[in-house]
C-alpha cells in the first residue's frame, strides 16, 4: 500500500498518533502532491488537541526536500501555538533553520507575532536571535513589522534589543524611533530609552546619532511630565557627543526651561551650545524671559550678543525682539546701572568694588 493510501486510511480511523508514526517509518517516500495530506493530518491533530502528534509529523519532515508550503507551515505553526506550548513552536523554528528548511526571515514571523501576542517576549526573541546567528538575512521590512509587534505589547527592553541589532537603512527610520521615544517617555522608562540610544550612536553614523538625539530632546521638552533632569543629560550628551542641536529641539529645550522657571543654567547651555545657536532660538529665548520677567537670563543673554558672543552670525540688528521688547531691556540695563552705581558708592575697598561689579550685568 502506498504511503498516501495508509496515511488516508489511518485519518478515516482517526489514528492520528499511528499515522504520525508511519510517515516516521516511511517519510523518504513523500512527494510534493503529498504535502496537502500531511497538511490535512497536522491540521486534524491540532483540533483534536494533540499537539504533540502534530510536533512530531513537523519535525519527521524537517530534512526532507519535501516541504510544506509557506502558507501551510505558518498556519501549522499558528496552530500548534494556539494548542501546544511556545516552547513547542521555537523547537520546530529552530530545527528548521538548522535544517536549512527555513530559507528566509519572513517565514520566522509565523511564530514570532503569535507569540508576542499572547506575552512570549523572550521566546520570540530568542527565535530573532538565532536567527541573526545563521546565514539566513534580515530585511528591513521583517525588523519594522518585528518592532511593530513588540510596541503593540509595550514590550520596549525587547524592542531595544531589536534597535540594538538594526542595520541600515533601517537604523534611519523615523517612525520607529519617533514611536520608541514616545512609549519610552509616556512608560516611564526614559532611561532605557537614553541608555538605547547612547549605545546605538557610538557606532552609528554621526548624522544618525545627530538625528536621534535631536528628536530625543524635542520630546523631553515637549512633555511636560518629563523630568527637567532628563533633559540636562540629553544636552550633555549632545555635548559629549558633539552633536549640533538643531533649531527646533533647542526652542523647544529653552521653552520648557522657562515655562518649568529652571532657567539657572541657560546661559552656561548657550555657551556650551554656541555652534548651534540662531537668530531664531536667541531671539525667543529672550522675549520668553521678558514676558516671564526674569531680567537677570534675559539680560545676560543679549548681553552675549552685545559682546560679539557669537560673532557676525547672531548681532543685536538681526535679532527679532518687538520695541517694547528692546525698552524693556533698557529699562532693565538703567536699574542695574543705579545699583552698580550705588553699590560702588557705598563700596570701601577693592574686593568691595569688584563684588559689585560682578553683581552687575554690562549691556
Amino acid at each position: 500500500m502506498s504511503l498516501k493510501s495508509r496515511l488516508n486510511e489511518l485519518i478515516d480511523l482517526n489514528e492520528y498518533a499511528e499515522a504520525a508514526l508511519t510517515l516516521q517509518r516511511r517519510k523518504n517516500e513523500l512527494i510534493d502532491s503529498d504535502l496537502p495530506l500531511i497538511y490535512s493530518l497536522v491540521q486534524l491533530s491540532l483540533e483534536a488537541k494533540q499537539s504533540e502528534i502534530a510536533l512530531q509529523i513537523l519535525k519527521s519532515i524537517e530534512k526532507l526536500s519535501v516541504c510544506l508550503y509557506p502558507d501551510d507551515f505558518e498556519s501549522a505553526i499558528k496552530g500548534l501555538l494556539r494548542i501546544g506550548t511556545l516552547e513547542q513552536g521555537l523547537e520546530v523554528m529552530i530545527s528548521y533553520i538548522d535544517n536549512g528548511t527555513i530559507k528566509d526571515a519572513k517565514t520566522t514571523l509565523a511564530y514570532i507575532k503569535p507569540a508576542i501576542e499572547v506575552g512570549g517576549f523572550d521566546q520570540a526573541f530568542n527565535l530573532i536571535l538565532k536567527l541573526s546567528h545563521s546565514n539566513i538575512p534580515f530585511i528591513d521590512s521583517f525588523w519594522e513589522t518585528v518592532i511593530k509587534y513588540f510596541f503593540r505589547k509595550d514590550a520596549l527592553t525587547h524592542t531595544s534589543q531589536c534597535f540594538k541589532m538594526l542595520g541600515y537603512p533601517s537604523l534611519d527610520s523615523v517612525q520607529l524611533w519617533d514611536e520608541f521615544f514616545d512609549r519610552a517617555i509616556s512608560r516611564g522608562v526614559v532611561d532605557l530609552a537614553f541608555n538605547t540610544t547612547l549605545e546605538i550612536s557610538v557606532k552609528a553614523h554621526k548624522n544618525s546619532a545627530n538625528r536621534w538625539w535631536n528628536m530625543f530632546l524635542k520630546k523631553i521638552s515637549a512633555n511636560s511630565s518629563s523630568s527637567i533632569y532628563d533633559l540636562y543629560r540629553i544636552i550633555d550628551q549632545i555635548l559629549s557627543l558633539d552633536i549640533e542641536a538643531d533649531e527646533e529641539s533647542l526652542g523647544l529645550a529653552f521653552s520648557r526651561l522657562v515655562k518649568d522657571g529652571e532657567c539657572g543654567k541657560i546661559v552656561k547651555i548657550i555657551k556650551d551650545l554656541k555652534k548651534s545657536m540662531t537668530v531664531g532660538v536667541i531671539s525667543n529665548l529672550i522675549s520668553s524671559l521678558i514676558d516671564k520677567n526674569i531680567p537677570k537670563e534675559a539680560l545676560e543673554t543679549a548681553n552675549l550678543v552685545v559682546q560679539g558672543f557669537f560673532g557676525t552670525l547672531i548681532t543685536v540688528d538681526k535679532l527679532s525682539l518687538s520695541n517694547d521688547k528692546l525698552k524693556w531691556i533698557v529699562k532693565e540695563q538703567q536699574i542695574q546701572m543705579m545699583k552698580f552705581m550705588k553699590a560702588i558708592k557705598e563700596s570701601s575697598g577693592e574686593s568691595s568694588s569688584e563684588d559689585a561689579e560682578n553683581d552687575f550685568i554690562f549691556l
